[in-house]
């Protein structure tokens, strides 16, 4: 099959889609996929080796976003960075037609973009978190990260819409330590969900009870707890137990 074949399709028989979906289940996920690299074997001519794409999503780790655009030309498999799920090698054309590519998008998790400018807004983004500084002042960063760049708005925005929040504080404690999550949080009303064990509606009762924070909740006991509307004895030690292994 050409690269033309590829690009355009083939029609294929019922028994071939068939075959072709009993394979796609039962083949274990890969980072090189069998297909491009037969690919890339049968049209040498046109295409020159095999190109990672990391995935573009926040969960992704930086030193596989770093990857992305790498070129492979040796013999066998590519090198693997990350899980499968990080990223994809494919196979790629010729640098003649590096122009094809000029204008070409991808999904992500801040919707359609260009590959490279989401991977720099993503490495840059998650290298605050990286640093030494305290919880506060990565959170105050990452808030202002973005404020210089029309480039870098949009792909936050479109990061805010798919994780349905407000802030991009709110995106990235997805990203960090349990314990800085409660260090962050520790005073902050409307949070109280974020500890094991309470839903919504038991954060509903401790606000009837006069809590409001994750910190004035680290304050009761056991007994305190079951006291409270929809807290048995087996969820209030959960409760605690989580108060005890991060604070």
């Amino acid at each position: 099959m050409g690269i033309f074949d590829i690009i355009f399709g083939k029609r294929k028989s019922i028994e071939q889609v068939k075959n072709d979906e009993t394979n796609k289940v039962s083949s274990e996920v890969k980072q090189a996929p069998k297909q491009y690299k037969t690919l890339a074997s049968q049209n040498a001519d046109l295409i020159e080796g095999m190109q990672f794409h990391a995935t573009c999503q926040l969960r992704t780790p930086i030193a596989v976003l770093e990857r992305h655009g790498e070129v492979y030309l040796g013999e066998g498999e590519p090198p693997k960075y990350g899980s499968p799920q990080d990223g994809v090698w494919i196979a790629k054309l010729d640098s003649a037609y590096d122009f094809l590519a000029e204008s070409r998008t991808c999904s992500s998790d801040a919707g359609e973009v260009k590959a490279e400018e989401y991977i720099a807004y993503a490495i840059g983004l998650l290298r605050i978190f990286e640093s030494d500084k305290t919880i506060s002042e990565k959170m105050a960063e990452a808030v202002s990260y973005a404020e210089n760049s029309e480039e870098k708005k949009q792909i936050e925005q479109g990061i805010l819409k798919c994780y349905r929040e407000s802030s991009i504080v709110d995106v990235m404690v997805r990203y960090i330590t349990e314990s800085e999550r409660f260090e962050y949080y520790l005073d902050k009303p409307e949070k109280l969900t974020l500890v094991n064990g309470v839903n919504d509606k038991i954060a509903s009762s401790l606000k009837e009870s006069g809590i409001q924070t994750i910190k004035e909740l680290s304050y009761l006991t056991e007994d305190d707890l079951i006291n409270i509307k929809g807290i048995g004895r087996v969820r209030a030690q959960e409760i605690l137990a989580q108060f005890s292994r991060v604070l």
